[in-house]
């Protein structure tokens, strides 16, 4: 189901199955010239990719629509009538995608993240238990998580945000 699938897969496809110019077509209009079924999910990744050649910047800018966008991008419906809680492996995901639907080479190069985004980046990763800023989250430009009595800890923090990212990268193309 299309729906399932990266977002950045998604813009991929309607970039080059759509006439340039997509993102003045209303939302059910897109799912149909794609020849797919509608969804909820799909409609909201449609949306998102619209915002996101709208407003490039809006990601790296805006606390909650960062919030409702890392959301979708992990496979959630949006529910604007609640701030998402998002954990640190959804994060991690949400900043791989964004990198991508932007064109950046890779996380690091992606767009300069402003201050609330760092402070929300920094409030979920202390949430979480992180005692050092480790990648992704390094790109953002958060600092001073403090010190740890579990070294251990952080590495399977590590492997955890890469088997995330590599388990819901393929679950989803499946």
């Amino acid at each position: 189901m299309l729906g399932n699938i990266p977002v950045s897969v998604l813009q991929t496809y309607i970039d080059k199955s759509l006439p340039d110019g997509w993102v003045d077509y209303e939302t059910e209009t897109i799912v149909m010239e794609l020849g797919v079924p509608y969804s909820e999910l799909l409609g909201d990744k449609i949306n998102l990719l619209r915002v996101f050649k709208v407003v490039p910047t809006l990601f790296f800018e805006d606390p909650l629509f960062f919030l409702h966008a890392v959301d979708v991008i992990n496979n959630n419906v949006a529910d604007f009538d609640h701030v998402p809680s998002i954990n640190s492996l959804e994060l991690a995901y949400g900043l791989v995608e964004a990198a991508k639907i932007v064109g950046a080479e890779s996380v690091e190069a992606s767009p300069s993240y402003q201050l609330g985004i760092r402070e929300l980046v920094k409030h979920i990763l202390k949430n979480d238990g992180y005692s050092e800023v480790c990648w992704p989250f390094d790109t953002v430009g958060v600092t001073g998580l403090g010190p740890s009595d579990f070294p251990e800890d952080m590495i399977m923090k590590r492997k955890a945000i890469k088997e995330y990212i590599d388990g819901i990268s393929s679950k989803s193309t499946n």
